[in-house]
Order: C-alpha cells, then sequence, then structure tokens
C-alpha cells in the first residue's frame, strides 16, 4: 500500500478517528486529505464527528444491501441550512432525516424549530457516531433535546402523523428510491397533514417528479459557504424540494421546475439552464 493511502486510511478509520487531528498537523501529510477527510468546520464548532468518507463495506450492514446503497459522506451544512431556510412554518413540522449517516443534518436541524428531529440510519457503526454526535449537540443547543437517532431500515420507516420535512441525501440507489417513494405515498394515503421533501443531489429525483402525490416546491443550485470551499466535491449543490400535492401551499421558486440532469459517472445532480 502507497504511504499516501494507508494515511487516508488511518484517517477514515472508523475506531481510530482520533488519529485525523494529530494527522492534519502536518503540513505534508495535510495536503494529501482530499475536502472529504479533512475535520469539517462543523466539527470544529461542535467537537463533533461528522468528517471523513466510510465505505460501504465498512458499515456494518447486512452484504444483500450493500449493492443498493452509498457510502457516508457528509452533506455541507450551508446547504442544508438554505434548504431549510426557505420552508415556513417550521414549528409545526417534524423534521426526519432517513439515512442520517453520523449526523450532520441533523446538527443543522437543531438550528430551527422544529417540534421534533430524528434520524433514521441502518449502519450501527454510524448510529452510535450520531448519537454521540448528537450529546454534542445539546450542550451548544440546549432546546433541541428532542433529537433523536434510530438505527432501522429509512426505507421502510412508518411516517408519523402531522407535518413531516424528510431530508434525503444521496443515499441510496435507484431501487431503494422506488421503493422509499412508495412508503411515502402509503404515508400521505393516510394521516400525513403535510409534508416537504428535501432531496439533496437529487440523482433519482425524476421518480419523485412522477408521483401524483408529489409537487415540486423549489429547485436551485446552491454555492457552499465560503468557509465551506475544499471541504466537499465541489463549490455548489443542487437541491429540489417536493411538497405534497394535497393541500399544497404556494410553491415558493419561480424556476422550480428545470429538468434534472444527472452525471452518473460523477453521481452528481444538475439543473439544465
Amino acid at each position: 500500500m502507497r504511504p499516501r493511502d494507508y494515511l487516508l486510511d488511518l484517517a477514515n478509520h472508523p475506531n481510530l478517528r482520533w488519529v485525523r487531528p494529530l494527522l492534519e498537523r502536518i503540513p505534508l501529510v495535510r495536503r494529501i486529505y482530499s475536502g472529504w477527510v479533512r475535520t469539517h468546520p462543523i466539527d470544529r464548532l461542535y467537537r463533533t464527528e461528522t468528517s471523513g468518507t466510510i465505505p460501504v463495506a465498512q458499515l456494518g450492514v447486512d452484504a444483500a444491501i450493500i449493492p443498493f446503497i452509498k457510502a457516508y459522506g457528509g452533506s455541507q451544512p450551508s446547504i442544508v441550512r438554505a434548504a431549510l431556510s426557505v420552508l415556513p412554518g417550521l414549528e409545526r413540522y417534524n423534521f426526519i432525516d432517513l439515512g442520517c449517516g453520523k449526523g450532520r443534518a441533523l446538527i443543522v436541524a437543531a438550528q430551527f424549530p422544529f417540534r421534533r428531529i430524528l434520524g433514521v440510519e441502518l449502519s450501527p457503526n454510524l448510529v452510535r457516531i450520531a448519537r454521540a454526535n448528537m450529546e454534542k449537540v445539546r450542550q451548544h443547543h440546549p432546546a433541541a433535546s428532542h433529537i433523536e437517532v434510530v438505527e432501522g431500515n429509512a426505507v421502510n420507516f412508518l411516517l408519523p402523523a402531522g407535518k413531516i420535512v424528510l431530508f434525503l441525501y444521496h443515499s441510496f440507489g435507484e431501487q431503494l428510491i422506488s421503493e422509499l417513494l412508495k412508503n411515502i405515498e402509503r404515508g400521505l394515503a393516510r394521516d400525513i397533514e403535510h409534508l416537504f421533501l428535501v432531496y439533496y443531489n437529487p440523482v433519482w429525483g425524476t421518480l419523485f417528479d412522477r408521483s401524483r402525490l408529489l409537487g415540486r416546491w423549489y429547485a436551485e443550485v446552491l454555492p457552499y459557504d465560503p468557509e465551506e470551499l475544499g471541504f466537499g466535491p465541489g463549490k455548489e449543490e443542487t437541491l429540489v424540494i417536493w411538497q405534497i400535492v394535497r393541500g399544497a401551499l404556494q410553491p415558493h421558486h419561480g424556476d422550480r421546475n428545470r429538468r434534472i440532469v444527472v452525471d452518473m459517472d460523477l453521481e452528481n445532480a444538475y439543473l439544465s439552464r
């Protein structure tokens, strides 16, 4: 193994998370780290651990599901924050992150007045990290004592009644997104009063566009905050929000129906001009 690969494996190893801050102090080592690997500013602020990437094989999930899920990588807080900022009446909504990973989006959600904040994650390894992170977040946001991380299958998670903001990063392949959509539609047919679906990097967003129960609310390419440049795959990200058609609120964004274009080699979604 090349020295570079060895150092990157050390930095990402789930049982050696203390190694990364030490290695980052060495200039030569720091230069080889990608933005995914270096300690993210949000972790420096909260003393949490949401940085790095974890391959699917190290997530500790059933081997049968490995082909259908993606490796762990954290979303950019500025993108999540911008998305939640356009949604109205959040004090009446529950926030649910499906496939919450280490909980970075939950940390951002704690800055908003949600009734309840819930992360659902299949990987027991990531659940342990996310729960530890939430304990640290509560020290900064005492009012966010209602944050919870549960271990379970996000695709089949029983959605609660009332008003919901569902958050989804590009965590699942096409088959699981199709199953998730069916689960959402079952919930919409029962007792969900209103729902926003926030899809960050909507690689399979066309599946939600085809649903007769969902309609576009917002679509935009959002820039990273300056402090986040160099800590992700680029400088901006695509984000699309859908809402329930029944009892729909006035759409927020006039240019919301731009076509989603996907580069499957990079697994990145873009909006047509």
